[in-house]
């Protein structure tokens, strides 16, 4: 973990619980989370790390995240948090937001592997956006895909890129800029797009509030 002159944080671990403190000149927290393999290629999350959420391939599924041993892992994980200092409804909030963002139905926080398409993008989003490149010949967004297997079924989407690894999609956004807010991604050397308007890429903002868009 990191500290700066603002403030600190330290960690301890014991058992299957870690205790996080928090200290900052106003305030200071102690708070005990279930501890959990940490991943240092990624985020941690409940179904790579937990007890039944992987099939016999060492894959997680749909069916391996809505399974009883599964589930049963992930509410065991989520009700270990605690706090000598924290509110009882702080501490129910985080159990709340462990098991919500882990419930199998709408679970988000892993890098699914998916097929893609290359298309030109959506008119309304465009619209929105006010960025808007020049045509490129690309077809357009097919609404009646909406499952693995219909995009398995269509040659026009792939599965994996042509160094052969896999698409996936993420949930992390640790500082991280999209392709589209480098300029040089877009209309520049590497990019070698044409843009349509005044606006040739997304900015993102450094930490002092000055847009980077190179």
């Amino acid at each position: 973990m990191s500290a700066d002159a603002a403030g600190a944080v330290a960690v301890g671990s014991s058992g299957h619980a870690s205790t996080l403190t928090l200290s900052w000149p106003w305030a200071a927290w102690s708070v005990s989370v279930p501890t959990i393999h940490v991943v240092p290629s990624g985020g941690v999350n409940a179904a790579t790390q937990l007890p039944g959420c992987k099939n016999a391939q060492n894959l997680v599924t749909a069916e391996t995240l809505s399974s009883a041993a599964c589930t049963a892992s992930i509410d065991g994980a989520c009700h270990m948090f605690a706090s000598s200092t924290l509110t009882a409804q702080a501490v129910s909030d985080s159990t709340q937001s462990c098991l919500a963002s882990n419930d199998a139905a709408n679970y988000r926080h892993i890098n699914w592997q998916v097929y893609a398409k290359k298309i030109e993008c959506p008119t309304h989003l465009t619209q929105v956006t006010g960025c808007k490149l020049a045509a490129q010949g690309l077809p357009a967004a097919n609404p009646n895909v909406t499952t693995p297997a219909q995009a398995s079924q269509d040659a026009s989407f792939k599965a994996t890129a042509g160094n052969g690894s896999h698409y996936s999609t993420t949930t992390m956004q640790d500082c991280c800029k999209p392709t589209c807010a480098w300029q040089d991604w877009v209309t520049g050397g590497n990019g070698g797009l044409t843009a349509m308007g005044q606006y040739n890429s997304f900015y993102s903002c450094d930490q002092r509030g000055v847009p980077v868009t190179e």
